[in-house]
């Protein structure tokens, strides 16, 4: 994976990350890199307004100068409490026995975990050279 996909991957784990912490109801989808940057799937209890998108980026920017490390880690570190999207791709891969791997945003110095994810991979080790991002829109996803 090229170096802008791995940075935009783990940018889309901040995303998760942020939105999880200031919306705890929030139902994760999925939050992959793309060529131009990166996106995360997520069904909210009530509608976004785009101005609560520099909100999520404060906060995104804010664990991001944390220098969080992005390490993986055991399947029981993950609750799939509250996550039916995650929960059902997690038994499409476990049916069709592919490989199932879990990665967490994790502090360095507290150890706390802030963010733990269903993920293939492909990541930048930390979050420290994470700062020249925007969040541009919210657009709709249907399930």
């Amino acid at each position: 994976m090229k170096a802008n996909k791995l940075l935009n991957h783990t940018t889309s784990h901040l995303l998760g990350a942020a939105v999880e912490k200031l919306y705890p109801n929030v139902k994760l989808g999925f939050g992959p890199a793309t060529d131009e940057g990166f996106y995360y799937d997520f069904e909210f209890e009530s509608p976004l307004s785009d101005t609560e998108l520099s909100k999520i980026e404060k906060l995104m920017k804010k664990l991001a100068s944390r220098n969080l490390v992005m390490t993986q880690v055991s399947e029981d570190t993950y609750s799939f409490e509250n996550k039916p999207y995650k929960k059902e791709l997690y038994d499409e891969l476990k049916a069709q026995g592919k490989e199932i791997t879990f990665y967490s945003l994790i502090d360095p110095l507290s150890k706390e975990v802030i963010f733990t994810d269903l993920c293939a991979g492909g990541h930048v080790h930390d979050t420290k050279n994470i700062k020249n991002f925007k969040l541009l829109h919210l657009a709709g996803a249907y399930w």
